[in-house]
């Protein structure tokens, strides 16, 4: 699954071959860089190319902004709110050189730039906390996709390792837990829980509903990584990109085997090294009773119930909330957190059983006898 990006660029750059060229599918190079009558303004390679086009539609730049209007710009730009008034005041008052660099330093190590930016992501993938169509479930469990794109934008994360993480994280990074939160990618969009839960199994409209889920997701994959409108290639071949039908359902195969569903996972990473090898412990103790019974093994198995015998017990006492007697008995709590049982005692030659019921582990007092119970005391 981690090449499908890859391999997708791949199917249509072959297919492309036999098509009419296009921009959008050719090689990257660094163009020539255009000659100007009259490059005063500008600043950098890009602003050239900016100022050729303004120069061929006979256009001039506009006026270079103010302070107060660049650093509006840049706060709306990148954290989505304005400044407050003694943000401007500071920037328009700081006459240092790189003055409009520390500022775009500032707001990018803010965290609400990574709250901003993952807005536009989650827009791109379809992101909602709920499932749509007609029950439009709540999500109990999107928002951690939510923060780890978040906290992706903030740390500047690599876009090769971001676009792994999300298409195939748990394969990639088997040993980290955010790459299984990444996950979340390919179960962002809209999930049809009436037909894929509710219709019976072996059905044709059960299968129609699982197709269409898979085309959302490898919508979503080529949508998001290579801005083509693979889906159109469902039906027939693509009428405008180089996208025959063949290679769209290679392509779904890939997403044949992803289900959505709830996935736990570990924070902290040496937890879920930890769980890991556990498991792979448990899988060989039920195959490989050699190894289980090996002299290493039961080493480790002695020294963890010397442990449990030596680790300290601590008795706690726990306050109780509620306390009552169905035997009529008055109970009373002491000083000293005990409860003291008097009046009606129950007897063990009576009919009817009789008991005093806590709502917690209490240290109980009766008849001049200490006794503890865990919940019921009879």
């Amino acid at each position: 699954m981690h090449n499908v990006v890859l391999a997708s660029m791949a199917l249509l750059s072959c297919a492309a071959v036999a098509q009419p060229a296009h921009w959008a599918y050719q090689p990257l190079a660094r163009p020539a860089l255009p000659v100007l009558r009259d490059a005063s303004w500008v600043r950098n390679p890009i602003d050239q190319f900016i100022a050729a086009k303004l120069g061929t539609n006979g256009l001039v730049p506009a006026q270079e902004a103010s302070k107060r209007t660049l650093i509006r710009r840049v706060y709306f730009d990148l954290l989505g709110l304005p400044p407050t008034p003694e943000e401007v005041r500071t920037f328009v008052e700081d006459a240092r050189e790189g003055a409009f660099e520390r500022a775009v330093d500032q707001l990018l190590a803010s965290p609400r730039y990574g709250e901003r930016w993952a807005r536009h992501w989650m827009d791109a993938v379809h992101f909602a906390e709920t499932h749509g169509h007609d029950q439009d479930r709540i999500r109990t469990n999107a928002w951690p996709y939510r923060d780890y794109l978040i906290r992706s934008f903030n740390a500047d994360k690599p876009y090769s390792r971001f676009v792994q993480e999300q298409v195939a994280g748990d394969v990639l990074f088997p040993s980290g837990p955010q790459a299984i939160v990444a996950l979340g990618f390919l179960a962002a969009g809209p999930w049809d829980e009436s037909s894929l839960r509710d219709i019976r199994e072996n059905t044709i409209d059960r299968q129609i509903a699982r197709y269409l889920d898979r085309d959302d997701i490898v919508t979503t994959v080529m949508q998001t990584f290579t801005s083509t409108t693979i889906q159109c290639a469902r039906c027939h071949n693509h009428k405008f990109d180089p996208i025959p039908q063949s290679d769209y359902y290679a392509l779904q195969a890939v997403f044949a085997g992803v289900d959505r569903a709830n996935r736990a996972y570990d924070e902290d990473p040496s937890v879920q090294q930890r769980r890991a090898d556990l498991l792979q412990k448990q899988v060989r103790a039920n195959t490989d009773r050699a190894w289980l019974l090996s002299a290493k093994i039961q080493n480790e198995v002695g020294e963890f119930e010397r442990a449990r015998v030596d680790a300290d017990r601590q008795w706690r006492i726990v306050d109780p909330q509620t306390f009552i007697s169905s035997g009529g008995a008055s109970l009373t709590r002491r000083t000293d957190g005990s409860i003291l049982a008097s009046g009606t005692h129950c007897r063990r030659e009576q009919s009817r059983p009789c008991d005093w019921k806590f709502s917690r582990m209490i240290h109980c007092q009766s008849a001049g006898r200490a006794a503890r119970t865990t919940g019921i005391y009879t």
